[in-house]
Protein backbone atom coordinates (compact mmCIF):
# COMPACT_ATOMS: atom_id res chain seq x y z
CA UNK A 1 0.00 0.00 0.00
CA UNK A 2 3.13 2.55 0.80
CA UNK A 3 4.04 1.46 -2.87
CA UNK A 4 0.90 2.50 -4.68
CA UNK A 5 0.69 5.93 -2.23
CA UNK A 6 4.48 6.57 -3.10
CA UNK A 7 4.20 6.32 -6.76
CA UNK A 8 1.04 8.52 -7.20
CA UNK A 9 1.07 12.42 -8.13
CA UNK A 10 1.16 14.81 -5.30
CA UNK A 11 -2.70 15.89 -5.69
CA UNK A 12 -3.59 12.08 -3.98
CA UNK A 13 -0.21 11.84 -2.01
CA UNK A 14 -1.64 13.06 1.30
CA UNK A 15 1.10 12.88 3.62
CA UNK A 16 2.87 15.35 1.26
CA UNK A 17 3.43 19.00 2.42
CA UNK A 18 1.48 21.74 1.12
CA UNK A 19 -1.12 19.48 -0.27
CA UNK A 20 -4.39 20.89 -0.49
CA UNK A 21 -6.64 19.95 2.18
CA UNK A 22 -9.96 18.82 0.10
CA UNK A 23 -11.93 20.32 3.19
CA UNK A 24 -10.56 23.59 1.83
CA UNK A 25 -10.80 22.75 -1.82
CA UNK A 26 -14.46 21.79 -1.80
CA UNK A 27 -16.69 23.83 -0.17
CA UNK A 28 -19.61 23.96 -2.20
CA UNK A 29 -21.87 21.68 -5.23
CA UNK A 30 -20.27 23.89 -7.83
CA UNK A 31 -16.44 23.05 -6.33
CA UNK A 32 -17.38 19.14 -6.27
CA UNK A 33 -18.74 19.16 -9.82
CA UNK A 34 -15.48 20.48 -10.81
CA UNK A 35 -13.63 18.88 -8.80
CA UNK A 36 -15.75 15.58 -10.88
CA UNK A 37 -14.36 17.06 -13.87
CA UNK A 38 -10.59 16.38 -12.41
CA UNK A 39 -11.73 12.94 -11.39
CA UNK A 40 -12.44 11.87 -14.91
CA UNK A 41 -9.74 13.28 -15.97
CA UNK A 42 -7.59 10.65 -14.04
CA UNK A 43 -8.88 7.77 -16.56
CA UNK A 44 -6.58 7.04 -19.20
CA UNK A 45 -6.26 3.77 -20.62
CA UNK A 46 -3.64 4.50 -23.45
CA UNK A 47 -1.41 2.10 -21.50
CA UNK A 48 -3.46 -0.95 -21.46
CA UNK A 49 -3.98 -0.18 -25.34
CA UNK A 50 -0.11 -0.42 -25.64
CA UNK A 51 0.00 -3.76 -24.16
CA UNK A 52 -3.06 -5.41 -25.46
CA UNK A 53 -1.42 -4.09 -29.13
CA UNK A 54 2.52 -4.93 -28.74
CA UNK A 55 1.96 -7.88 -26.45
CA UNK A 56 -0.57 -9.93 -29.05
CA UNK A 57 -0.78 -10.46 -32.59
CA UNK A 58 -2.62 -6.93 -33.62
CA UNK A 59 0.65 -5.18 -34.56
CA UNK A 60 3.52 -5.70 -36.57
CA UNK A 61 6.99 -3.34 -36.35
CA UNK A 62 6.53 -0.68 -39.00
CA UNK A 63 9.16 0.61 -41.55
CA UNK A 64 10.12 3.55 -39.89
CA UNK A 65 10.69 2.18 -35.94
CA UNK A 66 14.18 3.36 -34.48
CA UNK A 67 13.37 1.00 -31.10
CA UNK A 68 10.48 2.59 -30.68
CA UNK A 69 8.36 0.98 -27.96
CA UNK A 70 10.40 -1.97 -27.87
CA UNK A 71 12.95 -1.56 -25.08
CA UNK A 72 10.45 -2.80 -22.77
CA UNK A 73 10.53 -6.24 -24.18
CA UNK A 74 6.33 -6.56 -24.91
CA UNK A 75 6.73 -7.34 -28.50
CA UNK A 76 9.19 -10.40 -27.29
CA UNK A 77 6.67 -11.38 -24.70
CA UNK A 78 8.67 -10.13 -21.76
CA UNK A 79 7.02 -8.59 -18.62
CA UNK A 80 8.74 -8.78 -15.11
CA UNK A 81 8.30 -6.82 -11.94
CA UNK A 82 10.47 -3.70 -13.09
CA UNK A 83 7.94 -3.61 -16.73
CA UNK A 84 6.83 -0.30 -16.90
CA UNK A 85 3.58 -0.98 -18.04
CA UNK A 86 3.09 -2.75 -14.87
CA UNK A 87 3.87 0.06 -13.04
CA UNK A 88 2.01 2.31 -14.79
CA UNK A 89 -1.22 0.19 -15.13
CA UNK A 90 -1.44 0.04 -11.90
CA UNK A 91 -0.40 3.49 -10.04
CA UNK A 92 -2.47 5.32 -12.90
CA UNK A 93 -5.55 3.12 -11.65
CA UNK A 94 -5.05 3.84 -7.87
CA UNK A 95 -4.30 7.40 -8.54
CA UNK A 96 -8.08 7.55 -10.12
CA UNK A 97 -9.55 5.49 -6.92
CA UNK A 98 -7.78 7.94 -4.69
CA UNK A 99 -9.15 11.49 -6.43
CA UNK A 100 -12.63 9.98 -6.13
CA UNK A 101 -11.93 8.96 -2.75
CA UNK A 102 -10.58 12.34 -2.05
CA UNK A 103 -13.88 13.98 -3.54
CA UNK A 104 -16.52 11.70 -1.98
CA UNK A 105 -14.87 12.36 1.37
CA UNK A 106 -14.50 16.46 0.91
CA UNK A 107 -18.18 16.01 0.33
CA UNK A 108 -19.03 14.99 3.61
CA UNK A 109 -18.38 18.36 4.88
CA UNK A 110 -20.23 20.34 1.80
CA UNK A 111 -23.25 22.02 2.98
CA UNK A 112 -25.85 21.49 -0.13
CA UNK A 113 -28.18 24.50 -0.61
CA UNK A 114 -32.16 24.23 -1.59
CA UNK A 115 -32.83 22.41 -4.85
CA UNK A 116 -29.17 21.73 -4.77
CA UNK A 117 -29.41 17.89 -3.78
CA UNK A 118 -29.88 15.84 -7.28
CA UNK A 119 -26.78 18.03 -8.50
CA UNK A 120 -24.71 16.65 -5.24
CA UNK A 121 -25.91 13.04 -5.69
CA UNK A 122 -24.60 12.74 -9.35
CA UNK A 123 -21.37 14.03 -8.16
CA UNK A 124 -20.76 11.37 -5.82
CA UNK A 125 -22.34 8.70 -8.02
CA UNK A 126 -19.96 9.66 -10.61
CA UNK A 127 -17.13 9.48 -8.48
CA UNK A 128 -17.98 5.93 -6.95
CA UNK A 129 -18.93 4.64 -10.54
CA UNK A 130 -15.07 5.80 -11.19
CA UNK A 131 -13.90 4.10 -8.31
CA UNK A 132 -15.36 1.09 -9.23
CA UNK A 133 -14.41 1.14 -12.60
CA UNK A 134 -10.86 1.76 -12.03
CA UNK A 135 -10.70 -0.99 -9.42
CA UNK A 136 -12.36 -3.61 -12.64
CA UNK A 137 -9.36 -2.55 -14.09
CA UNK A 138 -7.02 -3.52 -12.05
CA UNK A 139 -8.74 -6.76 -11.49
CA UNK A 140 -8.73 -7.07 -15.14
CA UNK A 141 -4.94 -7.15 -15.38
CA UNK A 142 -3.88 -8.24 -11.95
CA UNK A 143 -5.98 -10.49 -10.41
CA UNK A 144 -4.88 -14.33 -10.08
CA UNK A 145 -8.15 -15.47 -11.60
CA UNK A 146 -11.10 -13.74 -12.11
CA UNK A 147 -13.20 -16.62 -12.42
CA UNK A 148 -12.02 -17.90 -8.19
CA UNK A 149 -13.25 -15.77 -5.64
CA UNK A 150 -10.27 -17.38 -4.01
CA UNK A 151 -8.12 -15.94 -5.53
CA UNK A 152 -5.72 -13.13 -4.80
CA UNK A 153 -7.27 -9.75 -6.37
CA UNK A 154 -5.95 -6.50 -5.68
CA UNK A 155 -6.08 -4.11 -2.82
CA UNK A 156 -9.33 -1.86 -2.01
CA UNK A 157 -9.56 1.43 -1.19
CA UNK A 158 -12.60 2.99 -0.09
CA UNK A 159 -10.66 5.38 2.05
CA UNK A 160 -7.96 8.21 1.68
CA UNK A 161 -4.77 5.48 2.87
CA UNK A 162 -1.87 6.30 5.06
CA UNK A 163 1.53 6.81 4.00
CA UNK A 164 2.35 4.21 6.21
CA UNK A 165 -0.20 1.33 5.45
CA UNK A 166 1.12 -1.97 4.43
CA UNK A 167 -1.51 -4.31 3.22
CA UNK A 168 -2.08 -7.91 1.44
CA UNK A 169 -4.58 -8.12 -1.90
CA UNK A 170 -8.26 -8.46 -1.23
CA UNK A 171 -9.28 -11.67 -2.78
CA UNK A 172 -11.11 -12.00 -5.81
CA UNK A 173 -14.51 -12.18 -4.42
CA UNK A 174 -14.31 -9.20 -2.15
CA UNK A 175 -12.68 -6.91 -4.48
CA UNK A 176 -15.61 -7.82 -6.47
CA UNK A 177 -18.20 -7.36 -3.82
CA UNK A 178 -16.53 -4.30 -3.41
CA UNK A 179 -17.05 -3.24 -7.06
CA UNK A 180 -20.65 -4.37 -7.41
CA UNK A 181 -21.70 -2.49 -4.29
CA UNK A 182 -20.36 0.70 -5.41
CA UNK A 183 -21.79 0.34 -8.56
CA UNK A 184 -25.42 -0.42 -6.68
CA UNK A 185 -24.62 2.77 -4.77
CA UNK A 186 -24.03 5.00 -7.99
CA UNK A 187 -26.98 3.31 -9.69
CA UNK A 188 -29.24 4.88 -6.89
CA UNK A 189 -27.52 8.30 -6.98
CA UNK A 190 -27.17 8.92 -10.28
CA UNK A 191 -29.98 10.63 -12.47
CA UNK A 192 -31.61 8.30 -15.27
CA UNK A 193 -32.31 11.20 -17.33
CA UNK A 194 -27.89 11.60 -17.51
CA UNK A 195 -27.15 10.86 -20.91
CA UNK A 196 -23.89 11.86 -21.79
CA UNK A 197 -21.46 9.02 -23.18
CA UNK A 198 -18.42 10.85 -21.92
CA UNK A 199 -20.07 10.45 -18.02
CA UNK A 200 -20.95 7.61 -16.34
CA UNK A 201 -24.75 6.84 -16.19
CA UNK A 202 -26.80 3.92 -15.64
CA UNK A 203 -26.26 2.61 -19.06
CA UNK A 204 -22.54 2.68 -18.67
CA UNK A 205 -22.80 0.92 -15.43
CA UNK A 206 -24.95 -2.28 -16.52
CA UNK A 207 -22.27 -2.45 -19.50
CA UNK A 208 -19.56 -2.79 -16.26
CA UNK A 209 -21.60 -5.43 -14.82
CA UNK A 210 -21.57 -7.20 -17.99
CA UNK A 211 -17.77 -6.97 -18.38
CA UNK A 212 -17.40 -8.13 -14.48
CA UNK A 213 -19.85 -11.00 -14.88
CA UNK A 214 -18.36 -11.96 -18.07
CA UNK A 215 -14.87 -12.07 -16.80
CA UNK A 216 -16.09 -13.87 -13.76
CA UNK A 217 -17.47 -16.27 -16.11
CA UNK A 218 -21.12 -15.71 -14.77
CA UNK A 219 -22.65 -16.27 -18.32
CA UNK A 220 -26.41 -15.81 -16.63
CA UNK A 221 -26.03 -12.11 -15.37
CA UNK A 222 -23.60 -11.37 -18.62
CA UNK A 223 -26.65 -12.10 -20.54
CA UNK A 224 -28.96 -10.18 -18.84
CA UNK A 225 -26.84 -7.12 -18.31
CA UNK A 226 -25.76 -7.49 -21.94
CA UNK A 227 -28.75 -7.79 -23.35
CA UNK A 228 -30.49 -5.21 -21.78
CA UNK A 229 -27.84 -2.89 -23.69
CA UNK A 230 -28.44 -4.68 -26.83
CA UNK A 231 -32.17 -3.61 -26.43
CA UNK A 232 -31.30 0.14 -25.57
CA UNK A 233 -28.29 0.56 -27.94
CA UNK A 234 -28.74 -0.73 -32.03
CA UNK A 235 -25.41 -1.88 -33.30
CA UNK A 236 -24.16 1.33 -35.80
CA UNK A 237 -24.65 0.88 -39.59
CA UNK A 238 -21.40 1.28 -41.72
CA UNK A 239 -21.62 4.90 -41.81
CA UNK A 240 -22.55 5.26 -37.94
CA UNK A 241 -19.33 2.94 -37.37
CA UNK A 242 -17.08 5.29 -39.58
CA UNK A 243 -18.43 8.42 -38.24
CA UNK A 244 -17.70 6.99 -34.56
CA UNK A 245 -14.57 6.35 -34.84
CA UNK A 246 -13.44 9.41 -37.71
CA UNK A 247 -15.48 12.34 -36.28
CA UNK A 248 -16.13 10.72 -32.78
CA UNK A 249 -19.87 10.92 -32.75
CA UNK A 250 -21.47 8.81 -29.94
CA UNK A 251 -22.82 5.49 -32.50
CA UNK A 252 -22.87 2.84 -30.47
CA UNK A 253 -21.04 4.04 -27.38
CA UNK A 254 -22.14 3.45 -23.92
CA UNK A 255 -19.18 5.02 -22.54
CA UNK A 256 -16.23 6.89 -23.76
CA UNK A 257 -13.10 8.88 -22.58
CA UNK A 258 -13.59 12.12 -24.43
CA UNK A 259 -10.12 13.79 -25.40
CA UNK A 260 -9.89 17.15 -26.57
CA UNK A 261 -8.39 20.65 -27.78
CA UNK A 262 -6.48 21.82 -24.32
CA UNK A 263 -7.09 19.01 -22.36
CA UNK A 264 -4.22 16.99 -20.07
CA UNK A 265 -3.99 14.49 -22.94
CA UNK A 266 -3.06 16.74 -25.85
CA UNK A 267 0.19 15.92 -26.48
CA UNK A 268 2.86 13.40 -28.18
CA UNK A 269 2.85 10.02 -26.56
CA UNK A 270 5.30 8.08 -28.26
CA UNK A 271 5.88 4.90 -26.27
CA UNK A 272 9.71 4.98 -25.58
CA UNK A 273 12.13 4.85 -22.72
CA UNK A 274 11.03 1.51 -21.82
CA UNK A 275 7.51 2.54 -22.51
CA UNK A 276 7.59 5.13 -19.74
CA UNK A 277 5.10 7.59 -21.86
CA UNK A 278 2.30 5.66 -22.65
CA UNK A 279 0.79 7.01 -19.97
CA UNK A 280 -1.53 9.48 -21.41
CA UNK A 281 -1.38 11.58 -24.61
CA UNK A 282 -2.54 11.15 -28.17
CA UNK A 283 -3.03 7.23 -28.58
CA UNK A 284 -2.32 7.41 -32.06
CA UNK A 285 1.00 8.23 -31.11
CA UNK A 286 1.57 5.05 -29.71
CA UNK A 287 1.28 3.80 -33.00
CA UNK A 288 3.04 6.62 -35.30
CA UNK A 289 5.11 10.04 -35.15
CA UNK A 290 3.17 12.27 -37.13
CA UNK A 291 0.03 10.59 -38.44
CA UNK A 292 -1.76 7.46 -39.81
CA UNK A 293 -0.04 7.59 -43.50
CA UNK A 294 3.40 8.85 -42.86
CA UNK A 295 5.90 8.13 -39.79
CA UNK A 296 4.35 4.79 -38.31
CA UNK A 297 6.72 3.05 -36.67
CA UNK A 298 4.20 -0.09 -35.80
CA UNK A 299 1.89 -1.32 -38.69
CA UNK A 300 -1.48 -3.25 -38.62
CA UNK A 301 -0.07 -6.81 -38.29
CA UNK A 302 -0.31 -9.25 -41.39
CA UNK A 303 -2.48 -11.77 -39.66
CA UNK A 304 -5.03 -9.00 -38.57
CA UNK A 305 -4.97 -7.30 -41.79
CA UNK A 306 -5.00 -11.23 -44.61
CA UNK A 307 -8.38 -12.18 -42.97
CA UNK A 308 -10.24 -8.83 -43.38
CA UNK A 309 -12.58 -8.30 -46.46
CA UNK A 310 -12.96 -5.52 -48.54
CA UNK A 311 -17.04 -5.44 -47.71
CA UNK A 312 -16.05 -5.15 -44.36
CA UNK A 313 -16.25 -1.40 -43.25
CA UNK A 314 -13.82 -2.42 -40.60
CA UNK A 315 -11.32 -2.90 -43.16
CA UNK A 316 -11.10 0.69 -43.51
CA UNK A 317 -10.91 1.97 -39.89
CA UNK A 318 -8.15 -0.58 -39.09
CA UNK A 319 -6.01 0.04 -42.06
CA UNK A 320 -4.45 3.54 -43.78
CA UNK A 321 -6.20 3.74 -47.58
CA UNK A 322 -2.05 3.83 -48.27
CA UNK A 323 -1.94 0.49 -47.22
CA UNK A 324 -0.30 -2.36 -49.56
CA UNK A 325 0.59 -5.95 -49.32
CA UNK A 326 2.90 -7.64 -51.87
CA UNK A 327 0.91 -9.40 -54.14
CA UNK A 328 3.44 -12.65 -53.51
CA UNK A 329 2.71 -12.77 -50.09
CA UNK A 330 3.50 -14.55 -47.89
CA UNK A 331 5.93 -16.05 -50.80
CA UNK A 332 8.08 -13.32 -50.92
CA UNK A 333 11.64 -12.38 -49.41
CA UNK A 334 11.49 -10.28 -46.12
CA UNK A 335 13.99 -7.39 -46.97
CA UNK A 336 11.93 -6.80 -50.47
CA UNK A 337 8.48 -7.56 -48.06
CA UNK A 338 9.39 -4.97 -45.99
CA UNK A 339 9.44 -2.09 -49.16
CA UNK A 340 6.43 -3.37 -50.52
CA UNK A 341 3.99 -4.17 -47.92
CA UNK A 342 2.72 -1.24 -45.32
CA UNK A 343 -0.37 -1.67 -43.85
CA UNK A 344 -0.62 1.66 -41.20
CA UNK A 345 -2.97 1.31 -38.86
CA UNK A 346 -6.19 3.71 -39.28
CA UNK A 347 -8.17 3.91 -35.75
CA UNK A 348 -6.72 6.58 -34.52
CA UNK A 349 -6.06 8.85 -37.52
CA UNK A 350 -7.36 11.71 -35.26
CA UNK A 351 -11.12 13.04 -35.82
CA UNK A 352 -10.91 15.92 -38.49
CA UNK A 353 -12.74 18.13 -38.96
CA UNK A 354 -13.61 17.49 -34.59
CA UNK A 355 -10.84 18.36 -32.83
CA UNK A 356 -8.80 18.16 -35.97
CA UNK A 357 -5.94 17.15 -34.09
CA UNK A 358 -3.71 14.62 -35.82
CA UNK A 359 -3.26 11.23 -33.94
CA UNK A 360 -6.30 12.26 -31.47
CA UNK A 361 -9.61 10.67 -30.47
CA UNK A 362 -11.72 9.77 -27.85
CA UNK A 363 -11.43 6.42 -26.30
CA UNK A 364 -14.18 3.99 -26.49
CA UNK A 365 -14.43 1.92 -23.01
CA UNK A 366 -18.08 0.44 -23.71
CA UNK A 367 -19.73 -0.37 -26.86
CA UNK A 368 -22.97 -2.32 -28.08
CA UNK A 369 -21.16 -5.05 -30.03
CA UNK A 370 -19.08 -5.84 -27.04
CA UNK A 371 -22.07 -6.57 -25.23
CA UNK A 372 -23.66 -8.56 -28.39
CA UNK A 373 -20.10 -10.52 -28.27
CA UNK A 374 -20.74 -11.03 -24.63
CA UNK A 375 -24.50 -12.00 -25.08
CA UNK A 376 -23.06 -14.74 -27.89
CA UNK A 377 -20.68 -15.83 -25.36
CA UNK A 378 -23.16 -16.38 -22.71
CA UNK A 379 -25.14 -18.47 -25.27
CA UNK A 380 -22.20 -20.83 -26.14
CA UNK A 381 -21.54 -21.31 -22.13
CA UNK A 382 -25.56 -22.06 -22.03
CA UNK A 383 -25.09 -24.49 -24.97
CA UNK A 384 -27.06 -22.51 -27.41
CA UNK A 385 -24.55 -22.79 -30.14
CA UNK A 386 -27.33 -21.82 -32.69
CA UNK A 387 -28.11 -18.22 -30.30
CA UNK A 388 -24.60 -17.70 -30.59
CA UNK A 389 -23.65 -18.13 -34.13
CA UNK A 390 -26.99 -15.59 -34.51
CA UNK A 391 -26.12 -12.94 -32.65
CA UNK A 392 -22.23 -13.19 -34.22
CA UNK A 393 -23.97 -13.06 -37.90
CA UNK A 394 -26.12 -9.92 -36.73
CA UNK A 395 -22.73 -8.05 -35.86
CA UNK A 396 -21.34 -9.09 -38.73
CA UNK A 397 -24.62 -8.17 -40.99
CA UNK A 398 -23.77 -4.76 -39.51
CA UNK A 399 -20.55 -4.27 -40.23
CA UNK A 400 -21.22 -5.15 -44.18
CA UNK A 401 -24.07 -3.32 -44.32
CA UNK A 402 -25.96 -6.36 -46.03
CA UNK A 403 -26.85 -9.94 -44.38
CA UNK A 404 -24.01 -12.40 -43.90
CA UNK A 405 -24.07 -16.16 -43.45
CA UNK A 406 -24.95 -17.97 -40.52
CA UNK A 407 -22.16 -19.48 -38.93
CA UNK A 408 -22.69 -23.38 -37.58
CA UNK A 409 -20.49 -24.23 -35.13
CA UNK A 410 -19.84 -27.97 -34.12
CA UNK A 411 -18.92 -27.08 -30.87
CA UNK A 412 -18.38 -25.33 -28.23
CA UNK A 413 -14.41 -24.84 -28.56
CA UNK A 414 -15.57 -23.66 -32.73
CA UNK A 415 -17.89 -20.85 -31.30
CA UNK A 416 -15.70 -19.21 -28.24
CA UNK A 417 -12.91 -19.66 -31.47
CA UNK A 418 -15.24 -17.64 -33.70
CA UNK A 419 -16.16 -15.45 -31.00
CA UNK A 420 -12.53 -14.48 -30.07
CA UNK A 421 -11.59 -14.03 -33.66
CA UNK A 422 -14.56 -11.48 -33.83
CA UNK A 423 -13.16 -9.62 -31.23
CA UNK A 424 -10.11 -9.55 -32.32
CA UNK A 425 -11.16 -7.38 -35.08
CA UNK A 426 -14.32 -6.01 -33.84
CA UNK A 427 -12.21 -4.74 -30.81
CA UNK A 428 -8.65 -3.73 -32.15
CA UNK A 429 -7.06 -1.39 -30.67
CA UNK A 430 -8.99 -0.46 -27.62
CA UNK A 431 -7.73 -2.36 -24.76
CA UNK A 432 -8.84 -5.99 -25.18
CA UNK A 433 -6.71 -8.89 -26.71
CA UNK A 434 -4.46 -9.09 -24.18
CA UNK A 435 -7.32 -9.81 -21.92
CA UNK A 436 -9.64 -11.75 -24.43
CA UNK A 437 -6.64 -14.33 -25.23
CA UNK A 438 -5.96 -15.02 -20.96
CA UNK A 439 -9.32 -15.41 -20.21
CA UNK A 440 -11.03 -17.06 -23.40
CA UNK A 441 -7.74 -18.73 -25.21
CA UNK A 442 -7.78 -22.35 -23.58
CA UNK A 443 -11.80 -22.59 -24.05
CA UNK A 444 -10.96 -21.46 -28.06
CA UNK A 445 -7.64 -23.24 -28.38
CA UNK A 446 -6.43 -20.27 -29.47
CA UNK A 447 -3.54 -18.33 -28.59
CA UNK A 448 -1.77 -15.62 -30.03
CA UNK A 449 -1.25 -15.45 -33.83
CA UNK A 450 1.53 -13.73 -35.36
CA UNK A 451 2.50 -14.13 -39.47
CA UNK A 452 6.17 -14.99 -39.66
CA UNK A 453 6.69 -11.87 -41.24
CA UNK A 454 5.86 -10.24 -38.59
CA UNK A 455 7.62 -12.32 -35.90
CA UNK A 456 10.37 -13.89 -37.72
CA UNK A 457 13.24 -11.69 -38.40
CA UNK A 458 12.54 -10.52 -34.26
CA UNK A 459 13.04 -13.76 -32.87
CA UNK A 460 9.12 -12.81 -31.63
CA UNK A 461 7.08 -16.11 -33.12
CA UNK A 462 4.66 -17.89 -31.28
CA UNK A 463 3.95 -16.29 -27.10
CA UNK A 464 2.77 -17.79 -24.63
CA UNK A 465 0.10 -20.21 -24.62
CA UNK A 466 -3.35 -19.73 -23.18
CA UNK A 467 -3.33 -22.39 -20.48
CA UNK A 468 0.20 -23.25 -20.97
CA UNK A 469 2.62 -22.80 -18.26
CA UNK A 470 3.32 -19.51 -19.30
CA UNK A 471 -0.25 -18.87 -19.64
CA UNK A 472 0.82 -16.29 -15.91
CA UNK A 473 1.99 -14.12 -18.56
CA UNK A 474 -1.82 -12.76 -19.19
CA UNK A 475 -1.69 -11.43 -16.12
CA UNK A 476 0.34 -8.66 -14.98
CA UNK A 477 3.02 -8.35 -11.90
CA UNK A 478 2.53 -6.48 -9.00
CA UNK A 479 5.19 -3.88 -9.96
CA UNK A 480 8.10 -3.15 -8.22
CA UNK A 481 7.32 -0.09 -6.84
CA UNK A 482 4.99 -1.38 -4.79
CA UNK A 483 6.65 -4.73 -3.34
CA UNK A 484 9.64 -1.90 -2.68
CA UNK A 485 7.41 0.02 -0.29
CA UNK A 486 4.56 -2.79 0.82
CA UNK A 487 6.04 -5.59 2.60
CA UNK A 488 3.24 -7.54 2.99
CA UNK A 489 1.38 -7.70 -0.45
CA UNK A 490 1.85 -11.15 -2.04
CA UNK A 491 3.31 -11.38 -5.70
CA UNK A 492 1.30 -13.23 -8.70
CA UNK A 493 2.16 -16.94 -9.36
CA UNK A 494 4.98 -17.07 -11.91
CA UNK A 495 6.61 -13.99 -10.75
CA UNK A 496 9.12 -13.28 -8.02
CA UNK A 497 9.09 -10.52 -5.35
CA UNK A 498 6.62 -9.82 -2.78
CA UNK A 499 5.74 -11.48 -0.04
CA UNK A 500 5.28 -15.22 -0.08
CA UNK A 501 5.98 -15.25 -3.86
CA UNK A 502 6.78 -18.13 -5.98
CA UNK A 503 10.14 -16.89 -6.46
Amino acid sequence: MAGLIASCSDIVDIDQPGTLNPSAAFNSVADLEGGLLGVYAELDNTSQIFLNNTFTDQISIGTSNGGQGLSGGLYQFEINTGSSIASIVWTRNYDAINAATRLITAAQDVEVGEGEQPRFNSVIGQARAVRAYAHMNLMTYYAEDMADDASLGVIVVEEIPNISDARNRNTTGETYSFILDELDLAEDLIPSSLSDVTRFTQESITAMRARIATYRENYGPAETFSQELIDQFPLADPAEYIDMFRLDTPGEVIFKLERTVGDPYERQAAPGGNGTAIAGGWVGATISFTGPDEGFFFELSRSTFTPLDSADVRLGILASPVAMLNPDYPDVDFSTFRLTSIIPVNKYRGSVPGENVPLMNDLKIFRASEMQLINAEAQVDAGNLPGAALLVQELRSARYGEPRPLPVYGSPQEAFADILAERRIELAFEGHRYVDLGRLGARANRGIERAPADCEPYGACGGPVPGGEDDFLYRLPIPQVEINGNQNIRQNPGYSGGANSDG
